[in-house]
């Protein structure tokens, strides 16, 4: 029958081709708790293994910034630190309030609720809120502690835990090999913020959004922002074009042509 690694990696074969393109060393770690779920004598410690299922997501999030679906700004200067919160918001069609960018319009988003409250599950296990992708001895401390005080069995969690990682990692790969047009994609980040009337000009309005490049940026006319009434209140912006009005587009190049108010 072969060995029992080579039969959990045919067994989840699907799930092991997609982890493969993410990282080989994540794979290995959960080629682990796959195998110990089927082979008891696989022992493994579980306390050990969240992190590798957490970084896993992390590199899911970076696989998804280079196919051009998750923005720049998701991710560190430096390409060395991804904001997990922020991604897992964008994804699940949120409000990606740090960044000021979010996925299509209401109710669009990249991930089902499914695998929204799967990725959730993952990223705040035991209330640890880091954005890194590894956690801090105190972070690890925390974990344990949450382990030994809630979970009746760990093992079980870690292996509920690796499925879905199985589930998301098969979810993410057919969404990007179906979205592989990296200008079309970001025809769906969406800059959203709040409608404000500029002193002195009472023919627009300005959405100020903390998205880089974008803040103070966005003109709206006045007279549309207060016939709907959206002085104050945030909205996504569904489209904008390059502001044509000789007297405002130096200081806001785009114009928003199409806003909707924004759902909490």
């Amino acid at each position: 029958m072969g060995s029992t690694r080579f039969q959990i990696k045919t067994k989840y074969i699907d799930a092991i081709e997609q982890l493969h393109t993410i990282d080989s060393w994540c794979c290995e770690k959960i080629l682990d708790i796959l195998e110990s779920i089927h082979f008891p004598d696989k022992n493994i410690d579980p306390l050990l293994y969240y992190n590798p299922l957490r970084q896993t997501l992390e590199y899911i999030f970076r696989k998804a910034n280079r196919a051009g679906v998750i923005p720049d700004e998701f991710i560190g200067k430096e390409k060395d630190d991804v904001n997990l919160n922020q991604c897992l918001q964008f994804l699940s069609g949120g409000n990606a309030d740090w960044i000021g960018i979010r996925f299509g319009g209401p109710k669009e988003s990249v991930v089902p609720v499914h695998i929204k409250n799967m990725m959730f599950q993952i990223l705040n296990l035991g209330n640890i809120n880091s954005h890194s992708r590894t956690l801090d001895d105190d972070e690890q401390r925390k974990l344990g502690a949450y382990f030994k005080e809630n979970v009746c069995n760990s093992r079980y969690l870690i292996y509920s835990l690796a499925l879905q990682i199985c589930e998301i990692v098969i979810f993410m790969g057919k969404y990007l090999d179906a979205h592989k047009d990296s200008s079309e994609n970001e025809k769906q980040f969406k800059t959203f913020g709040t409608v404000e009337l500029i002193e002195g000009n009472n023919s627009i309005c300005v959405i100020k959004s903390k998205r880089p490049g974008r803040e103070l940026c966005i003109c709206i006319s006045a007279k549309y922002a207060s016939r709907e009434n959206l002085i104050g209140k945030k909205v996504v912006v569904i489209e904008e074009s390059p502001n044509t009005n000789t007297e405002t587009k130096v200081e806001y190049p785009y114009s928003a042509t199409k806003v909707k108010p924004l759902e909490k």
